[in-house]
């Protein structure tokens, strides 16, 4: 049990101080393609995603509680 907050633990901190460091995620939003004459026109829009800073501290803060409390000893 131990093992596993500690896993979950390094895997949210990680994730925390990715979005730290990154705080933008983009994803695929839409893709249109249109024949002009003779050419096939590809158009490719993509979406943004602004995640807190609030809630990366948070991951942070989490993810080092869960590894804190997986490596303690009974």
């Amino acid at each position: 049990m131990r093992a596993l907050f500690m896993i979950v633990g390094a895997i949210i901190l990680v994730a925390g101080i990715a979005c730290l460091i990154h705080p933008r995620w983009a994803s695929p939003a839409s893709k249109k393609e249109v024949d002009i004459d003779n050419h096939k026109v590809i158009f490719e829009t993509t979406k943004y995603t602004e995640i807190p800073k609030p809630w990366s501290v948070v991951a942070v803060l989490l993810g080092g509680a869960l590894v804190f409390v997986g490596s303690r000893r009974a």
